[in-house]
């Protein structure tokens, strides 16, 4: 048995689909914050975009006391690198991902050991493993010193901006960051709304009209383009 629990390589969902519950706590313990993982690390998203994609998928699962405790899902695709071609393996949650992270019970520097000896020597050869990670996530922090201690080459392919804003100020606050410009333009538009009709702000937390929330997002979408497009 590794440190950290033993681990071995399951094909195709027969298996995983009984540890759906196993596997979305492991998401759900860990999404209080925005750094966190979202829907898209969920057993159900993972799953869909198996079949979407036609990936029968490939598990490595970690065992600890006759339970499961980390779950890594996996597929696996030519890639090149500096035109040439490599093997390549990556989370399945990579074909369409938000927020994504290792799904573990505890996310320790031992549990994520586990899971890269377990990708290194038990799951079939392959040149890159691609992910998705946070930055400033503990995820990011621990895959990257993971990384460096088995001496891989680490490189970045592509970054994107999150659309999500942490609001952990008074607004007032938060306001005195942001340029002037930007200031400017939202005064404006805030006139252009109270011109045009009654404005009204609301927050909707967890367990709170949730079904309001969703209604006003699917009008808003069915009044844009994507309407049009088939895509709202």
């Amino acid at each position: 048995m590794r440190k950290g629990g033993s681990t071995r390589v399951v094909d195709g969902w027969s298996e995983i689909d009984a540890l759906q519950d196993v596997w979305n706590s492991f998401v759900s313990r860990r999404g209080g914050r925005i750094e966190e993982p979202d829907v898209t690390a969920t057993h159900e998203w993972a799953k869909i975009l198996s079949a979407v994609f036609n990936q029968a998928g490939q598990f490595v699962l970690v065992e600890e006391g006759g339970e499961v405790a980390g779950i890594l899902p996996l597929y696996r695709t030519a890639f090149r690198v500096h035109r040439v071609p490599c093997r390549r393996i990556s989370p399945l949650t990579e074909l369409y991902s938000g927020r994504c992270a290792f799904l573990l019970k505890e996310e320790t520097a031992d549990s994520v050991e586990t899971l890269f000896n377990a990708v290194t020597h038990d799951a079939p050869a392959w040149d890159v493993f691609i992910f998705t990670l946070v930055e400033g996530s503990g995820t990011e922090s621990l895959f990257l010193e993971t990384a460096l201690r088995h001496g891989f080459a680490l490189r970045k392919l592509s970054t994107q901006a999150s659309p999500y804003i942490v609001l952990d100020k008074p607004w007032p606050d938060y306001l005195a960051t942001l340029s002037k410009k930007f200031r400017s333009n939202l005064r404006y538009y805030r006139k252009k709304l109270e011109e045009a009709g009654k404005l009204v702000y609301k927050e909707y937390r967890q367990g709170s009209n949730g079904q309001e929330f969703l209604d006003a997002v699917m009008q808003i979408e069915r009044a844009s383009w994507k309407e049009s497009a088939g895509t709202s």
